[in-house]
């Protein structure tokens, strides 16, 4: 299992941007956490990088930062084919954004950009 930490972000006029690599396990795992107080705009670009395999993603977001925070489920599991590139546009105001991904077969690579204004 290969699990990302979250790392710093790189900081964009007035916001946040970044790139990470990555590969979807046999269960769901974090694969970006987010954090986007005072980031009104938000755009992710998540590629499957595999040629042949496909992976399972959902998006979480959160009103509060707080662990007992209610997660909404923002986008339900989506399968992401072979090579596909996902778009996630998120122009409400959250505290939290998290991606979760899980293989669907195999160990699946993919490749997660994003970037965050205010």
């Amino acid at each position: 299992m290969v699990l990302l930490p979250f790392k710093s972000a790189k900081n964009v006029v007035g916001g946040m941007s970044d790139s990470l690599l990555g590969s979807a396990c046999s269960a769901y795992a974090i694969i970006l956490d987010f954090p986007c107080l005072g980031i009104l705009q938000k755009t992710i670009h998540l590629k499957n990088t595999d040629s042949v395999l496909s992976l399972k993603y959902r998006v979480l977001t959160y009103a509060h930062t707080t662990d007992d925070a209610i997660p909404y489920e923002e986008v339900a599991e989506t399968v992401l084919a072979a090579g596909d590139v996902a778009q996630i546009v998120l122009n409400y105001a959250y505290a939290r954004v998290v991606i979760e991904a899980i293989r669907v077969t195999d160990d699946c690579p993919y490749q997660l950009d994003y970037v965050g204004v205010p």
